[in-house]
């Protein structure tokens, strides 16, 4: 099972230590794990993760999302605020992905 199906399924620890497992993750497996952490409510290493894959992943939907959400959770709000408004002069002012952020 891959990590994303494992969190797809609400397998957030086995997400985790499965990443953990992985020698060389790629951006989209710190991504997912980000999530995962995120879930656990581990703000450092969701933090961590998503600042560690910024420059690949800055222009995804779905990134920006996560990383502004964990960021207004852990009370960087303004931090959270300039990614939000990244995220909307990416996708546009109407975007469904930040209706709940």
């Amino acid at each position: 099972m891959s990590l994303l199906e494992s969190f797809q399924q609400g397998q957030f620890s086995k997400t985790i230590s499965d990443y953990e497992a992985i020698n060389f993750p790629t951006g989209e497996d710190k991504m997912v794990a980000a999530g995962a952490y995120f879930r656990t409510v581990d703000l450092p290493n969701s933090i961590k993760l998503c600042e560690e894959i910024y420059n690949e992943m800055a222009d995804r939907l779905d990134y920006i999302s996560l990383y502004g959400a964990v960021l207004r959770t852990s009370g960087q709000l303004s931090q959270a605020k300039s990614v939000f408004d990244h995220g909307l002069d990416v996708g546009g002012r109407s975007l469904p992905a930040f209706m709940n952020n």
